[in-house]
């Protein structure tokens, strides 16, 4: 840096007097402590010539209006001045006329160049990074905080957050990991006269921290996939994006199934948070208790199924049978598979298969024994089931062979052991049933008629 430091003095002389009377000035120069300041000063000492003396001053050429005539003790002092260029011209009581130049110099204005940080994250930490250039050099700078008060209307100077550093004209005066908020630095050219300037700073910061609130549902059935979670971002600095756990980038997931769940949210400036949902889901699925009758024997459809109570479960519930059936007791069932799917209130469903068997037993029971008294019990041939074949052929015949009775292409257990009107005696007869079904044999037994 260079440093301008002048005292220059041009003599112009005009003498127009005999050289007995010689006529002299003297100078002492002050120039400006600091730029911008006027307190630079010219002073003048007269000798010689004849008293008194007129003196007129010119600051770049302008005329000053500085009445200094008829001075007789010969000092003047012009004084208050900045920088610049001063011309005095003193004339002596005979004329005698002396002109004399003067330059004034301040040191260069102290400036600064700068780099400031503000504050990502809210509460977090910002810098000031300055560079200080001119005055004379070596500095001193104070980093003070400022703090409004409740009338909004001064100051406090937080001496906690003073930082004072003291450096030379190649060093960064700096201030790292300070709040947001507005400082002032105070450099003071320790070289020179003391000269100091101030500079104000504001570190911004977001108004609001980075915050996150969710709402999420659960799942209402077991294994099911209808969870939600929907994530809230306010605060920092917009716009926001979001990684999941689960590889997803949007503030909202859909059709979850039941787990942990984590969010990393990041604002424009990087600050993050993280956010961890769990979604639940029942314990236990629907658990129906079914109870069920197996078919009775061959060719019957005496089967039956009744859902008799769920678990875990809303009612009421819909019932969907592979049958097309859709209530919880079935009937009449022949043997086979029965698939139900089970929807309860909450929508939930469960699905179970029932097996309705078939007893290894034949359908028909042959009463053997016939008692036609009238007492309208056992008064006639019943044969158990028979009405399950209705193609079925059954004779009777006596004990010489001769046939008593036949009833063809189906038997309604109505015969009271008759043959030609009349009851048939007592006695020992035998009975021969045709099914006619292709599956089972042809039943021969005894037959017993007792009055």
């Amino acid at each position: 840096m260079k440093i301008k430091i002048l005292i220059i003095l041009i003599w112009f002389t005009q003498i127009f007097a005999p050289a007995s009377a010689q006529f002299t000035v003297n100078t002492t120069i002050n120039n400006p402590t600091c730029y911008g300041y006027n307190d630079g000063s010219i002073g003048l000492t007269l000798s010689g010539g004849t008293t008194p003396y007129t003196i007129s001053w010119y600051e770049n050429s302008n005329l000053m209006t500085v009445d200094q005539t008829n001075t007789q003790n010969g000092s003047v002092i012009l004084d208050s001045i900045d920088d610049g260029t001063y011309i005095t011209i003193a004339v002596d009581n005979n004329g005698v006329t002396l002109i004399d130049t003067f330059y004034l110099s301040a040191p260069y204005q102290i400036t600064t160049i700068d780099t400031i940080t503000d504050v990502s994250c809210y509460a977090g930490t910002g810098n000031i990074l300055t560079y200080p250039q001119g005055g004379i050099g070596f500095y001193q700078g104070i980093f003070t905080r400022h703090i409004w008060d409740e009338n909004l209307n001064d100051y406090i100077l937080d001496d906690e957050w003073a930082d004072t550093t003291y450096t030379n004209a190649d060093t960064l005066y700096f201030n790292v990991g300070i709040a947001a908020g507005y400082y002032t630095l105070h450099i003071t050219d320790n070289l020179g006269s003391g000269c100091t300037i101030s500079y104000d700073y504001e570190i911004n910061q977001p108004s609001a921290p980075l915050t996150l609130t969710e709402s999420h549902s659960h799942n209402i059935c077991k294994n099911s996939e209808e969870g939600t979670i929907q994530i809230y971002a306010k605060g920092g600095t917009p716009p926001y994006s979001y990684n999941w756990s689960n590889s997803e980038t949007t503030s909202s997931l859909i059709n979850l199934h039941a787990g942990t769940y984590t969010v990393n949210v990041h604002d424009l400036n990087g600050c993050s948070l993280a956010e961890t949902i769990d979604i639940e889901e029942p314990f236990q699925d629907l658990i129906p208790h079914i109870e069920k009758v197996d078919v009775s024997c061959h060719d019957n459809q005496d089967g039956a199924i009744e859902v008799t109570y769920i678990e875990n479960g809303e009612p009421p519930y819909v019932y969907q049978w592979s049958n097309e059936a859709s209530i919880e007791v079935l009937s009449d069932l022949a043997d086979g598979n029965y698939v139900v799917t089970i929807t309860d209130a909450n929508n939930c469903t469960i699905t179970d298969t029932v097996v309705v068997n078939i007893l290894d037993i034949d359908c028909i029971t042959i009463n053997n024994v016939i008692t036609p008294d009238g007492n309208n019990k056992n008064d006639t041939w019943i044969i158990e089931n028979i009405d399950l074949y209705p193609m079925c052929d059954v004779f009777v015949y006596d004990r010489w062979g001769k046939q008593v009775f036949a009833s063809t292409g189906g038997y309604d257990n109505s015969w009271g052991a008759t043959s030609g009107g009349k009851i048939l005696d007592n006695g020992d007869y035998y009975y021969v049933v045709s099914l006619n079904t292709g599956s089972y044999p042809t039943y021969k037994g005894p037959l017993k008629i007792m009055k």
